[in-house]
């Protein structure tokens, strides 16, 4: 099987995989509505702290798992993280309290951990250096794909009780079937990426290559990645929790909104970002490159966020939404290529390992941080985005300073 091929399985599967995980996202906030959350200050809060039970447990093991691609390989890693993710929708359709329901997003993280870093390593070793802006460009695309039509179908979804289940056990269901297809398909499909000599299985037994953090240490040390990998966790920190506060701020605009109408909000901004990734990513990374890409991002990211303050109803609210949906589109993939034109072939698993863990790790603050009751004070409050157009637009300045300090 050529590389492209595998290339295509790759896309497939990380397609139902984010499809999946998106089918839960509109349900959030009326998922702390239905359970009991009274151990926490505000709906708000429980929100942001079930969201931020996903991102823990994957800031812990993403590097780990991308390790170990290093030694044992590529496509293992990517399997068990397909098939686990079912695991962890089955526990979430049959959750009827607090933490049961956070069990289950901490349960997916560990698995998403293991698959979504080690499919971008499998990019890096089978692109050249010229191509991957381009391919991590398409891999976006598959994450559009799945933000697009998952939120569309957990909203639609969420119509169909079982039973006395909650709203969301139907959705959680069909996205534990996704994963067990998913995994049927990728298994005969899904070639290995990393030869043999990229292994270093010998080397694995070594006291030195088992002490993985200090391998890591090296890897953050490399000239630029330290700088890319802090733009990458406090983007992932701003932009998580956005993410949360955009469902309960949606909903306190608008009294009216129901899952399905929060779906189809994430399905515009999915589309855009599908536009982006597949016409104008490698375009325009091969025309400026991916610093100059990745400052770009930043620019529509602030100004997006910044333009906020003037939402008054939900027009103008996805009006404000599109150039944040632009500028996400551009992001991803630019400092993905940025980085694996840094990081050593042999380093790959561990490196973008490195960088999805912090990136969890922004996921895990962002959260708790933008819906924490001194942040959001007072139902439909701006705050948040305010300091989140801050934060994207100090980032700015240091992919400035990147971008300049590579040019001299």
């Amino acid at each position: 099987m050529s590389k492209n091929s595998g290339f295509g399985a790759l896309m497939l599967a990380i397609f139902i995989d984010i499809l999946g995980f998106a089918i839960i996202i509109p349900l959030l906030p009326f998922i702390v509505e239905i359970i009991d959350v009274s151990v926490f200050a505000s709906e708000a809060s429980a929100l942001g702290w079930i969201t931020a039970a996903y991102s823990i447990v994957q800031f812990i093991f993403a590097p780990i798992w991308g390790r170990i691609s290093d030694r044992v390989g590529r496509r293992p890693i990517i399997l068990i993280g397909i098939f686990g993710s079912s695991i962890s929708f089955i526990i979430l359709a049959f959750s009827k309290t607090l933490f049961w329901v956070m069990f289950s997003r901490g349960l997916q993280g560990f698995f998403t951990a293991a698959s979504l870093p080690t499919a971008r390593a499998f990019i890096a070793d089978t692109t050249p250096e010229k191509e991957r802006a381009k391919k991590f460009g398409l891999l976006g695309a598959a994450f559009g794909f799945g933000f697009s039509f998952g939120p569309l179908i957990g909203g639609y979804l969420s119509n169909i009780i079982l039973g006395d289940l909650y709203l969301y056990a139907t959705p959680a269901l069909f996205a534990a079937s996704l994963s067990i297809i998913n995994f049927v398909i990728a298994y005969p499909k899904l070639i290995e990426s990393l030869p043999v000599e990229f292994r270093g299985l010998e080397a694995y037994k070594t006291k030195d290559s088992l002490d993985t953090f200090k391998k890591l240490a090296k890897i953050f040390k490399l000239p630029g990645v330290g700088s890319l990998l802090i733009i990458f966790g406090v983007f992932n920190l701003a932009f998580s929790g956005f993410e949360t506060v955009f469902t309960k701020f949606v909903i306190d605009i608008d009294s009216n909104v129901e899952p399905d109408n929060i779906g189809l909000i994430f399905g515009l901004i999915g589309g855009i970002s599908i536009i982006i990734q597949v016409g104008f990513v490698g375009p325009v990374t091969k025309k400026i490159g991916d610093d100059n890409t990745l400052i770009l991002a930043l620019v529509f990211l602030s100004t997006g966020f910044f333009l906020y303050i003037f939402v008054v109803d939900l027009t103008t609210l996805i009006i404000f939404t599109i150039p944040i949906a632009v500028g996400a589109a551009f992001f991803s993939p630019s400092i993905n290529s940025s980085l694996s034109r840094r990081i050593p072939a042999s380093e790959q698993g561990g490196g973008l390992g490195l960088n999805s863990s912090l990136g969890s790790l922004g996921r895990v603050f962002g959260p708790l941080l933008l819906t924490a009751p001194f942040i959001y004070t007072y139902p439909g409050s701006t705050l948040p985005f305010i300091i989140t157009g801050v934060m994207l637009f100090i980032l700015l300045i240091i992919a400035v300073i990147i971008a300049y300090n590579r040019s001299e």
